[in-house]
């Protein structure tokens, strides 16, 4: 039992996470985010994916702020697929109207 315990652990040190936020204007956003996940598979090696703020916003002009992050929970999903199947998380806050 110690010895699977070790090898989860040892896996679980070797998933990394990741938070990039591009803010559009000084002030924080208050409203709740739009939120969303991409998936990619096999580690997301070459692949890309297209989120249309538009749609989201009305308007270029209307983001607030983007956030993009391969969470804890992104990792562990991928540790359990073996990397197989990757998901990433988006946010998309809008400005108040």
């Amino acid at each position: 039992m110690k010895r699977y315990l070790f090898v989860f652990l040892s896996l679980l040190s070797l998933t990394a996470c990741s938070h990039q936020r591009f803010n559009f204007s000084d002030k924080q956003p208050v409203t709740y985010p739009y939120e969303t996940k991409s998936n990619f598979f096999v580690a997301g090696i070459g692949q890309t994916d297209n989120i249309n703020v538009k749609e989201i916003c009305g308007s270029v002009a209307d983001v607030e702020t983007i956030e993009t992050s391969y969470s804890f929970t992104d990792g562990i999903l991928s540790l359990f697929t073996y990397g197989i199947w990757s998901p990433k998380t988006y946010k998309v806050w809008c400005k108040n109207k």
